[in-house]
């Protein structure tokens, strides 16, 4: 079973929070066996980057889709903006993602903040688990990117897929279950 973590950047002109139109301007990915790529919209275009992520996707038969936040707002975005740039129908698009496994990080640590969304963010999980962080916040990437600071926001994009990969690996160590015996009973 292959596993990608990914993540997606997006820039929006506007200050009120990310939205689902909020143009993607970079996807970095991985596997486990494999280094992190970065796919850029100010090199090849929103449209290819999106296409070239789906197409590695669909190359894989079954994989987990391992993200922070993803069912809530990376896969959102993908299908919205892969309709915006003519790549298919949200239902096209949507498919992509039904032959796989996600695993949202944000979801599996609601139970250790009490259900609570709120102080979540993939940083701030990871500095509660004794990770370093490194690399611009996510609040500077609007302006990295009106700047054209373009390794700022990819060295941003890496960092997050590490330390998605890095939560992802502390948490199948993690031995909590609310199942009084195994599912494999079932």
């Amino acid at each position: 079973m292959s596993r990608i973590f990914f993540d997606i950047e997006t820039y929006s002109p506007y200050d009120d929070g990310p939205r689902l139109d909020d143009k993607i301007i970079s996807i970095a990915f991985k596997t486990e066996d494999s280094s992190i790529t970065v796919l850029k919209e100010w090199e090849i275009g929103e449209k290819e980057v999106i296409s070239q992520f789906l197409q590695c996707v669909e190359g894989y038969l079954k994989p987990n889709l391992v993200g922070h936040n993803i069912l809530r707002f990376d896969i959102p975005v993908i299908v919205c903006r892969s309709f915006e740039t003519g790549l298919g129908k949200p239902g096209e698009i949507f498919a992509v993602f039904r032959e796989t496994y996600v695993i949202d990080l944000l979801q599996c640590l609601l139970p250790s903040n009490n259900l609570y969304f709120r102080g979540l963010g993939l940083q701030n999980c990871a500095e509660m688990l004794g990770m370093k962080v490194s690399g611009c916040p996510s609040s500077q990437i609007k302006e990295h990117y009106e700047k054209g600071a373009y390794d700022e926001i990819v060295d941003h994009n890496k960092e997050d897929v590490r330390i998605t990969e890095k939560i992802y690996n502390h948490l199948i160590q993690c031995t909590f279950s609310p199942f009084r015996q195994g599912l494999e009973n079932t």
